[in-house]
């Protein structure tokens, strides 16, 4: 080598090694800068939530001011409790604290300003009696007041013109606050001091609260609890003002409440706590509390015969809507299932298998129902006893919904002479999914008309009535197929446990007609459009004499399924007995397979199936010139030359 031409060589090099290191250096300086960055952006993630955290302290002391400007009289406390009002005369107090002792704290503060209002005790009985360790309040009786009995829940109180308004100056408004709760005094004794002066009430009554009172608590939880609660608030409080609610706590362990507690709890919520009869949602007190909901183990009271409905007018607009509800809501799914259970097409209660009790309907919105049968009992005791709504009725196999089916049945019904890509474009269905479900209603009403006059001539008038639309269910085992030449045949197969033979030579071994593909595809690592001419032409032999074999037997199983008439549309190879499509393309193709001729593309030489050759010429070359375009249709023209040279040797002329 010239040593010009080296020592050009080496300084090329070294411009290169320099190259490489001034990369090198730019490329740290860069992941530091980023490195930088990614530290400012957390920093800076750290200052918007101390930002939100003092936003939300701020939010809270401006409610608190506006309370204090609200109200009329002089100095504020530092906390203004909430008051609510139930029928028994008690005081509930919502207060942003979960300490006994801080609520316990805030009633010499209540005291203090029903003295000084000059306003009425809300209940004498009990309000003396409520005071703080550290406060100079008595914990008992006060001199010049009369002991009054105490008022049982029975028994409504009666409060003067005068003294409502005096309670409604100490009562803020009714607003959501996430940082309030509400609690129950005469259960929040975790202080024993006030406990011991508290008068002791009956059993039957503590007994009685204890199973209908309905208290709703917040506790802080892990963020996965929290956000599965929120979620489940979210839907459940769509559903208030239309069925019977009934909140309990977010507890795993805790039972779910049956239909009369359900109703019962609803009833006294509603009575003791005027905020819950206004219709706010309870989901408001913040995003742990969950609310859950029971409808009952029944939909409707009473159910009809189904012949009722041959009395009703039902039409198309009438069922859309009236009958049927929207299947994107609760509220729609729920019309729907009471509709149809009150005539008996669907279980209006359900036992369990397990404990032989009754089932209570739930709400399950990963279910197209979004409802499901579930038995609370066999829940407390660790089983899973869970059932579809619709079990044990014509609905149950179908992936479609219930208001997708009633306004299919509608369409057969009442609009016999729609044609069938109008019915298919008003349901929003393909046309094979409204075929295969208007043949199953008819195989129903053959079967109807069967079991009601006691003859056999249901068959023949089916026959009468689908002239070319026969039910594709087997008379033998009585399961509907879906209407596919294909499905019949294999469950022909799987009666007469008929087998083919592998298609490769070199093996032997016997597989069902849906087990070969697999077998090609594990042990000789081919699927059949990868195979080549010989081992896709071997195939055909064995799937086409698999057919005929089969179709023999088709009345034995289907007698009433009929395949149009192979002689018009397919013709038989002579050589290898195989049904062939009656035109160019499939017969040329098949000539082509036994004579073993490939095509050859006049572009880039190479060798392909003859019916590929169009693709090929599309795909690889694009467009083309008018000298490429003329020399592909010579070999076109050579190729159709040569199979008409043949063909009587392999079909009839």
């Amino acid at each position: 080598m010239d040593a010009a031409a080296l020592e050009a060589a080496l300084q090329s090099i070294s411009q290169r090694m320099l190259e490489i290191h001034r990369n090198a250096d730019e490329m740290n300086r860069l992941q530091k800068d980023n490195q930088e960055l990614k530290e400012r952006c957390d920093q800076l993630e750290e200052m918007n939530k101390e930002l939100l955290n003092e936003v939300f302290s701020l939010r809270v002391k401006n409610k608190s001011l506006e309370r204090q400007i609200e109200n009329s009289y002089g100095e504020v406390p530092r906390k203004i409790p909430r008051i609510e009002y139930t029928q028994s005369g008690r005081v509930d107090i919502l207060s942003n604290s979960m300490d006994a002792d801080n609520l316990f704290a805030d009633v010499p503060v209540l005291r203090t300003i029903y003295d000084g209002q000059n306003s009425f005790d809300p209940q004498p009985s009990t309000s003396g009696l409520y005071s703080n360790s550290n406060s100079d309040t008595p914990s008992t009786m006060q001199e010049g007041e009369h002991e009054a009995p105490m008022e049982t829940p029975n028994e409504p109180v009666t409060i003067s013109k005068e003294h409502q308004e005096n309670a409604t100056l100490i009562q803020p408004k009714v607003e959501p606050a996430d940082d309030y709760v509400t609690v129950d005094l005469n259960k929040s004794l975790n202080a024993t001091e006030q406990a011991e002066n508290l008068p002791e009430p009956a059993a039957e009554q503590v007994e009685k609260e204890r199973e209908l009172e309905v208290v709703i608590k917040q506790s802080p939880r892990s963020p996965q609890k929290v956000k599965k609660s929120a979620a489940s608030s979210q839907f459940y409080g769509t559903l208030s003002g239309f069925l019977e609610e009934s909140y309990q706590e977010e507890s795993d362990d805790e039972e779910e409440m049956d239909v009369g507690q359900n109703n019962t709890t609803t009833n006294t919520t509603s009575s003791q706590s005027p905020a819950s009869s206004t219709g706010q949602s309870q989901a408001q007190h913040g995003p742990a509390i969950a609310i859950r909901l029971a409808i009952g183990n029944q939909l409707v009271p009473h159910v009809y015969p189904a012949a009722v409905l041959l009395d009703i007018d039902i039409t198309m607009e009438r069922l859309l809507n009236e009958l049927l509800g929207d299947d994107g809501t609760h509220e729609g799914v729920l019309k729907t299932l009471r509709f149809l259970a009150s005539y008996g097409l669907l279980l209006n209660s359900l036992n369990c298998e397990k404990c032989t009790r009754t089932m209570a309907f739930q709400v399950d919105s990963c279910r197209s129902d979004k409802f499901l049968l579930r038995c609370n009992t066999c829940k407390k005791n660790g089983l899973s006893a869970r059932k579809s709504v619709r079990e044990n009725s014509v609905f149950q196999r179908s992936k479609l919904t219930l208001a997708e089916i009633m306004k299919m049945i509608c369409y057969w019904a009442y609009n016999p002479t729609l044609r069938l890509h109008s019915a298919c474009k008003d349901l929003h269905l393909s046309r094979k999914t409204f075929m295969d479900f208007v043949i199953y209603i008819r195989e129903i009403c053959r079967a109807w008309y069967d079991l009601t006059l006691n003859t056999s001539n249901g068959t023949e008038l089916l026959s009468t009535l689908t002239a070319g639309l026969s039910p594709s269910t087997c008379v033998v085992c009585k399961e509907r197929i879906t209407h596919q030449p294909c499905k019949i045949r294999e469950h022909i197969a799987m009666h007469e446990e008929y087998s083919m033979k592998c298609s490769f030579t070199d093996c032997d071994t016997v597989c069902t007609l849906k087990d070969i593909f697999v077998h090609y595809q594990k042990i000789h690592k081919k699927k059949v459009s990868k195979f080549s001419d010989e081992e896709r032409t071997n195939h055909k032999r064995l799937m086409e004499q698999a057919k005929i074999d089969l179709h023999l037997l088709l009345p034995k199983y289907f007698p009433m399924f009929k395949e149009k008439e192979p002689s018009r549309t397919r013709e038989n190879c002579k050589e290898c007995n195989a049904s062939i499509t009656k035109n160019f393309q499939g017969m040329s193709g098949h000539v082509m397979s036994h004579m073993n001729l490939k095509a050859d593309c006049p572009i880039c030489q190479i060798k392909l199936n003859s019916l590929g050759l169009d693709m090929h010429v599309k795909k690889a070359h694009g467009r083309l010139s008018k000298e490429d375009k003329l020399k592909v249709e010579q070999e076109k023209q050579r190729l159709k030359g040569i199979y008409e040279q043949h063909k009587a040797e392999y079909f009839d002329p």
